[in-house]
Order: structure tokens, then C-alpha cells, then sequence
């Protein structure tokens, strides 16, 4: 007999008693009626050998009883005893187990009785064990308990199960005062067949699901050359050094950082920065360069998926179109550039950012030998990790940068000579396998070359501004090559910045070519300041406009356009005859100083000057004309010899298209 929560007509959510029925429908009183849900019986014939032969077993041992009891008249469990000790080697499952008893014949028994007395025999599957084969056992209790139970405990707060199994058990009481609950041996039962993904997932987290459980990337390195894809990133070592603090002019403790390239076969630096500040594009940028100087241009780059390695104008290009009439677009980065193709690492996966292995190394072998080491993790922090903060004669203790770095240099040499292990190396030692006949080499870069395709292009056009100049995160870059620039006054230009000079930056047409190079505006002081060298480049600036003018017009923009229309040859021919006949200034008119030109022998009004005809015109005369002709008032006069010319003409072309030639 059980316990259920039902709803019926009359009474609802009323607790009835309930009989289980072997056809799994109750009847109870005022007529209405449920359906225990029972799991579906299991077959024989599928159960693995051990668990269909202790079921069988289990018949045969109740069978057995029966028999004897209703021989000889004696007790079920005298029965028992007698058939437990004289047969056992006819169960053996059960026997090695202890289960020959009293208790659990009764158990069995009532499995498979339909009546006073009678037993189904052929039902030997309701004698299968609860928890089945290689299966989990049926899950006892109500369903809204497991789910608060495993809310709880799946929570990364990771409680134990006794505490859950409690928690869970006093909330399922508060929800429905007769809901059914678990024991805790069921709950300890359930927890240790739990899907150990889910587990360890909520309880350890999912990195260390991704490092410890779920299949990893197996790269094959055997096509690969040394020298051929290099690998990107940044880390913060674990041991303090000392830095001068200016704001407080005091050594102040500080954590320095590193931003390396590595050799993605060999595992052999490429090339490192050792700031004290956070490093960003810039520095990832001049680390490049000291690569590429040092062992070339590599064929690609595997970096993280941090802003400073994906910035724009960097790996990831910028785009730019001239205009709606003009849709091409152009793209431009410093990799692009080099010919150096980006490979991205997985987000999230530090598996799958090849550089953490060098960084594993210099962890376990470099960081360690500091006095001032952190720990890689809260929990491996040293109690001395704070002592060199404490007091300016402690910090002095601590290395410079410099001291700091010639100390790293003194390690990488010793890690460069050290034999590893792995696929890759194989007892290699990274110079060993970074050596120059095992490298990957393209054609050498120059100089300027490599000077102008690190250049960092801005995500955005400027336009080109008085002076000519472009202006830059509030700074005006003046044009040194002034005549390169003036062409794109007021038109869009790609700007592209220095990265070791933020003096300078240079500009290029959309398309890539370098027009010229900027550098900032000179400031002249607001009190006394020595304002002649621009007022000499203002002057030399007019100067040069008044020249193009004159080089375009000689001059003659000064006549009226009337008189410009009547000009002849020869006094084009002659601009120096312009002569100035008065002249007015002004501080607000469109020049300071306006001049009256005319050429000798000018009048004061030209009345000679005969107008320009106009299209129309020309064509209404020359209709006219025609329909004169037309009408015979004018004969045109036509000499012997052109008609006899005219004759020949047609006469040739008629012979022409006979022979189909035009």
C-alpha cells in the first residue's frame, strides 16, 4: 500500500489510500479511478547472463519453498531455512551473496503473486534487480525533489551531498508535505552514477572539462618547417620587480609583462618585449619587426583572439571606397602587407593557443626563481608573496627592469639548449631544431620595406586640411613634401601611423600608394614667440598660388571677361604689355588688393569687339542657305573640272559594290 496525491471529482488533491493492482489500475471509492505508472517490464531473453541467471534463481529458490512447505506442512520460513542450507550449490548467485532468507523470499514472492496462493512463474522478469543491467537503478522518490537535488548539488558552490540531500528534502516538504523522498543511501546511489560530464562540468567548471575530458586538437606538425608559423601572445609573469613611480618618486613593486612571438615548431623565441606597462598593438607591432629583422618573414602568424592582435590595420584589414560612383573596395593591414597569413585560435581554449606552452615553461622554471614570486594561482601564493611591498628598503631588493631582463636572457639561452619532449622535438633541443637548414625562408625584406609595410593604417579616411595637412586623435600633421599633398586638398587620404614615432604619420591614396610623409605642426609660443618662419611659409604659400594663377591664365584673369573674349594672337603672345592702371584694397573683399589691368591702347570702352555666334544661329544660316540653293535663287557655280572629278568618284564606287567592297 502507498501513499498518492490525486485529483478527483468531488475531492481534489485528496491522499487516498492506493492498492497496487497487477494490471496497474486502482479502484478507489466515489468512482473515480487511477493509472499507476509502472516501468516497462524487462525482458529475459535481452538481460545480460548474470543478471538472467540470478532472476532465474530467484523463481527456482521461491519454487522450491512452495514445494517444500505444502509437502512437508511446515512454515514459510522453515521452509526456507531447510531449502537455503540443503540446496544452496542450486543458486549459487544468490547464495555467495547472502540472500537466501526469509526477508527476502517474502519480497520476491510478492512480486509475482496474482492471488491468495497462487503465483505467475512465467513473470521471472519482475524478479530482475531494481537496477537492472549496466543500467542506473529506478530513481525512488518524486521528481521535484531530484530537480531541487540536483540544482544544489551541480551548483558551483559544491556542496556535499549530505547537505543537499537535506536541503533538498526540507524544500520538497515545504512544496507538497506528502512528497515521496529518497533515502540518502538512494541519493549517494544516484550521485555516484551520475553522467560524469554534468558533474564535473557544474562542479569543476568547464575548463577543466575542455582540459581533462572532451577530446583535444591532435595537430600534425610534419609538414610544417621551423621558422614557417610563428605564434603570438602576452602574459604577466608571476614575481614582482621595481619600477621608478614618478607621480610618487618612489621604487614601487610591479608585475612586468611579455609579449612574445615563439616559433610554433620548434618552440624557439622568436622575439620578446618586457614592459611594465599593459602592452598593446604598438608593442606587438615592434616585436614583429624585431622578427622579421632577425630571422625574416614568416609565412603566417597563430595569435589569440585579443583586441591587440586582431586590431585593424594590424591582422584584421581596413576597407575603404572612394565614393557611390566609385565601388571598389580596398583593403588594407600590416600582415596583408608583409604577405603573412593569419591563423585564429579557438576563443576561450587554451589548448588551442599553441604559445601557452612556451609560457607553461617559463612559469615552472623562470618565475620560481625569484624571491618575489606570486604563484601561478590564489591558492599557490607564498605567504612572503607580499613582503617586498611592505617598505622602500624591501622593494630596492627587488630587480630592475633592466636586471630583470638580462636575467630572462641568461634563462632563454639555457631553455633554448635544453632537449624536450613530445611529437614535435622529440629530445630536440629548440636550437637544435630551429637551426638554419631546418628553416623556413622568404626572399629578404629591406629596410624601408619592412619601415613601410608595418605602418598601422587608421580605420577611417581623413581629409586633407589647410596647409596641407591631416589631423590625427587632436594633432595636425603638416605635409613635408607640400607639393605631394596639395593635389588631394579636401579630398579623403588613408592615414597610416608609425609605431616606434608618433611624430610622424603618412599619407596614401585609398588604393595604397604612398603620397607623403607628415610630421606634427609646430607650435609658436602665445608671449614672444619667433612667429617668422611661419609667416615666411605663409607668405611662400601665397606666393605659390598667385604663381599658378599666372602660370594658367598669363595674367590675363585681371581683364574684364569681355575683353579677355576679344583678345588676339598677338596679345597673347605678349602678356608683359599688361599694365596696371589702379588699384583699390581691401580687408574683407575676396583679395587684399584688387588691380585694374589693361593692355595699350585699351579705350575705355571696346565698341571693335564683334560677338560670338551662337550654335543656333550658325545652323539657321546655314538651313537658310540651303533652301536657297534649293529653290534655284542661287545657282552654285561648278567648274568642268569638278564635275569630271565628281564623275570618276561615283564611277568607282559603283564598280566597288558590284565587287561587294564598300
Amino acid at each position: 500500500m502507498e501513499l498518492a496525491q490525486l485529483d478527483f471529482w468531488d475531492e481534489p488533491t485528496t491522499a487516498v489510500a492506493v492498492v497496487r493492482q497487477p494490471s496497474g489500475v486502482a479502484t478507489v471509492s466515489g468512482g473515480g479511478s487511477i493509472i499507476l505508472v509502472t516501468a516497462a517490464p524487462k525482458k529475459l531473453d535481452v538481460m545480460p547472463s548474470e543478471w538472467r541467471a540470478k532472476a532465474l534463481q530467484k523463481r527456482d529458490f521461491c519454487r522450491a519453498v512452495i514445494d517444500y512447505q505444502e509437502r512437508y506442512r511446515c512454515s514459510q520460513e522453515a521452509a526456507v531455512t531447510t531449502i537455503a542450507a540443503a540446496q544452496a550449490d542450486q543458486f549459487p548467485e544468490l547464495a555467495k551473496r547472502g540472500l537466501l532468507n526469509y526477508a527476502n523470499f517474502r519480497s520476491w514472492t510478492g512480486k509475482i503473486k496474482v492471488a491468495k496462493g497462487k503465483f505467475d512463474w512465467s513473470n521471472t522478469e519482475a524478479l530482475a534487480d531494481d537496477y537492472g543491467w549496466g543500467q542506473k537503478s529506478e530513481r525512488k522518490g518524486d521528481s521535484r525533489y531530484w530537480v531541487i537535488f540536483w540544482a544544489l548539488y551541480l551548483n558551483q558552490n559544491t556542496l556535499s551531498v549530505k547537505r543537499c540531500f537535506q536541503m533538498a528534502g526540507a524544500a520538497g516538504r515545504r512544496i507538497d508535505p506528502f512528497m515521496a523522498l529518497p533515502s540518502i543511501a538512494q541519493v549517494q546511489y544516484q550521485v555516484a552514477n551520475v553522467d560524469k560530464r554534468a558533474l564535473y562540468t557544474s562542479r569543476r567548471g568547464e575548463t577543466w572539462v575542455e582540459n581533462n575530458m572532451i577530446t583535444y586538437i591532435d595537430r600534425d606538425w610534419s609538414t610544417v618547417m621551423a621558422n614557417q608559423i610563428w605564434v603570438a601572445d602576452h602574459r604577466q609573469f608571476d614575481m614582482w620587480i621595481r619600477t621608478f613611480d614618478e607621480g610618487k618618486q618612489e621604487w614601487v613593486p610591479v608585475r612586468p609583462w611579455i609579449c612574445a612571438f615563439v616559433d610554433a615548431k620548434s618552440w624557439h623565441l622568436i622575439a620578446a618585449q618586457i614592459v611594465v606597462d599593459n602592452p598593446n598593438n604598438a608593442t606587438i607591432r615592434k616585436t614583429l619587426v624585431d622578427g622579421i629583422k632577425a630571422f625574416g618573414v614568416p609565412a603566417g602568424i597563430y595569435s589569440d583572439n585579443g583586441k591587440d592582435f586582431l586590431a585593424q590595420g594590424f591582422a584584421e584589414p581596413v576597407k575603404f571606397t572612394l565614393d557611390e560612383s566609385n565601388p571598389e573596395i580596398y583593403a588594407h593591414s600590416i600582415l596583408a602587407e608583409l604577405g603573412i597569413r593569419v591563423i585564429k585560435s579557438l576563443p576561450y581554449r587554451g589548448r588551442s593557443k599553441l604559445v601557452e606552452r612556451f609560457f607553461g615553461e617559463v612559469s615552472r622554471s623562470f618565475d620560481r626563481l625569484f624571491g618575489s614570486y606570486l604563484g601561478n594561482a590564489p591558492q599557490a601564493r607564498p605567504d612572503s608573496a607580499h613582503l617586498y611591498s611592505k617598505s622602500q628598503e624591501m622593494t630596492m631588493r627587488l630587480p630592475s627592469l633592466q636586471q630583470f631582463c638580462d636575467i630572462f636572457d641568461a634563462w632563454l639561452r639555457e631553455y633554448h639548449n635544453t632537449p624536450m619532449d613530445g611529437k614535435i622535438l622529440a629530445g630536440m633541443t629548440p636550437e637544435q631544431a630551429f637551426s638554419p637548414e631546418k628553416r623556413y625562408a622568404k626572399a629578404p625584406i629591406s629596410e624601408a620595406r619592412l619601415f613601410y609595410a608595418t605602418l598601422k593604417p587608421l580605420p577611417r579616411l581623413h581629409t586633407v586640411a589647410r596647409g596641407p595637412s591631416v589631423f590625427f586623435g587632436k594633432q595636425e600633421f603638416r605635409a613635408v613634401d607640400q607639393e605631394a599633398l596639395w593635389p588631394y586638398f579636401e579630398r579623403k587620404v588613408m592615414v597610416k601611423i608609425d609605431a616606434f614615432d608618433p611624430e610622424h604619420v603618412f599619407a596614401y591614396t585609398v588604393d595604397g600608394r604612398l603620397i607623403c610623409e607628415c610630421k606634427t605642426k609646430p607650435q609658436v609660443a602665445a608671449i614672444d614667440g619667433d612667429v617668422g618662419p611661419e609667416m615666411r611659409l605663409q607668405s611662400q604659400q601665397k606666393r605659390t598660388c598667385k604663381t599658378l594663377v599666372w602660370n594658367l591664365a598669363g595674367g590675363f584673369q585681371n581683364l574684364s571677361p569681355l575683353r579677355v573674349a576679344a583678345l588676339t594672337g598677338d596679345e597673347l603672345a605678349h602678356p608683359e604689355r599688361l599694365k596696371v592702371i589702379d588699384a583699390v584694397s581691401s580687408v574683407k573683399g575676396p583679395s587684399h588688393l584688387r588691380r585694374h589691368l589693361e593692355l595699350p591702347g585699351d579705350a575705355p570702352m571696346a565698341t571693335d569687339m564683334q560677338p560670338v555666334p551662337f550654335r543656333e544661329d550658325m545652323k539657321k544660316a546655314e538651313l537658310a542657305k540651303f533652301e536657297q540653293t534649293i529653290k534655284g535663287e542661287s545657282e552654285p557655280k561648278v567648274s568642268h573640272q569638278e564635275l569630271r572629278e565628281f564623275n570618276a568618284f561615283m564611277t568607282t564606287r559603283r564598280n566597288n559594290e558590284d565587287d561587294g567592297n564598300e
